[in-house]
């Protein structure tokens, strides 16, 4: 990423609750000469300009991306990995292309067999997010605090890498940089699993006793209010990482049903405290909630 006019410009593809949070971010922190929204539906135009989610909107992408010198690619998995191909095609030489997709290993590989050698893309994840969805939940301080990874192949551009990581820094974000695989394997335990157990938590109660879930089964259910059709796409993306998680889980969960049975208070006190030393290490504690 080489702006020619100092302040680089900047595409946002998908004015969601990332993209739209990120639009505000950069210009609130006014690190970009432009940004520019690139929307899927003309209505989204209006609203994203108005609440200063961009400078100017667009539903055609290349018109959105013509004089960008970085793009952000804000939508599901699969149209991350449609667009960037599409993109390579469009795209100006050295323009940096980089995602916030929740998955790592299957973007980066469709991306990297699918593109020239010359495409500049990095993999990214902001872990942060909220359950819930769209231009309207959007704010500038989304991503203030939080950890941005962004990936490494062997293809990967380490200038690219470090024009990226430069420029993310101003959003007083912490940068991380892994391995796609790394990653996946990560946030499967820390993002993946927790939407899975919350979701199937959520499914397991009767409609009966709705009424009588009160704090702290709406507080471990929360993120099972984000977007179905998201999530399913993610768990799917990374099928092999969230298995294995899950099974990790139903090992731990399967002792303690084992303790409660036999009734051995001590083990059960021992895990229990020990599972609360480590909830209480967690960065951010004590803060508004997050997730990716």
């Amino acid at each position: 990423m080489s702006p020619k006019r100092g302040k680089p410009v900047v595409a946002i593809v998908g004015m969601g609750l990332i993209g739209g949070s990120l639009g505000l971010a950069i210009r609130k922190a006014r690190i970009a000469r432009e940004v520019v929204g690139i929307c899927r539906r003309p209505s989204s135009i209006a609203p994203a300009i108005r609440m200063g989610a961009c400078d100017r909107g667009t539903i055609r992408l290349k018109q959105g991306i013509d004089g960008a010198d970085l793009i952000f690619l804000c939508t599901p998995p699969q149209e991350i990995m449609r667009l960037a191909r599409v993109i390579a095609r469009q795209a100006e030489p050295g323009v940096v292309v980089t995602d916030v997709g929740s998955t790592k290993s299957l973007i980066v590989r469709n991306i990297e067999s699918g593109t020239p050698d010359s495409f500049l893309f990095v993999g990214g994840h902001p872990l942060a997010g909220s359950e819930q969805a769209g231009l309207k939940a959007s704010r500038p301080g989304l991503f203030r605090g939080a950890t941005w990874i962004l990936t490494r192949s062997r293809r990967t551009s380490p200038k690219a890498i470090a024009s990226l990581a430069k420029f993310l820094s101003k959003l007083r974000v912490s940068i991380a940089v892994m391995s796609p695989q790394e990653h996946d394997e990560i946030l499967a335990l820390t993002s993946h699993l927790p939407h899975a157990v919350a979701g199937t938590l959520a499914g397991s109660l009767k409609s009966s006793h709705l009424r009588f879930a009160a704090g702290g089964f709406k507080d471990v259910t929360r993120i099972a209010s984000s977007d179905p059709n998201l999530w399913g796409e993610i768990f799917l993306s990374n099928r092999h990482e969230v298995a294995d998680a899950l099974s990790r889980f139903r090992l731990n969960l399967g002792q303690v049903e084992r303790w409660i049975r036999r009734g051995e208070g001590r083990s059960l006190v021992r895990f229990l405290v020990r599972a609360r030393a480590l909830r209480e290490k967690i960065h951010g504690i004590g803060q508004p909630s997050r997730h990716d």
